[in-house]
């Protein structure tokens, strides 16, 4: 059964919420992640340690964050909504577990 709101809500609105907070979170684990590197922490995702090794480390992860972008992009166009809710979901859990690698590189300098 598919997720439903308490109260109607036309669904090119809540496509276009999902998609702005999918993007958002986007930025974020950009900028969490660009943070972690440079105090010193290490990318664990190996698809973006190898952009980052092969283009550095700010085209690495800009490039990174474009896939993703059109990722979220091609999901939302191609009627995979709960996909995209679902990873949206995952990377506001990788920005919070980023948030607390920062603290820790942060402490440890």
């Amino acid at each position: 059964m598919p997720f439903q709101l308490p109260f109607p809500l036309p669904q090119d609105t809540l496509l276009t919420a999902l998609l702005a907070a999918y993007f958002a979170l986007q930025v974020f684990d950009g900028w969490t992640t660009w943070q972690v590197l440079k105090h010193g922490g290490v990318e664990k995702n190996p698809l973006v340690r190898a952009l980052i090794a092969a283009l550095g480390k700010t085209p690495g992860l800009v490039a990174a964050k474009v896939i993703g972008a059109l990722l979220g992009l091609y999901m939302a166009y191609s009627g995979q909504v709960e996909a995209l809710a679902v990873l949206t979901a995952v990377y506001f859990g990788v920005v919070v577990w980023n948030l607390k690698v920062l603290k820790r590189v942060r402490a440890d300098k």
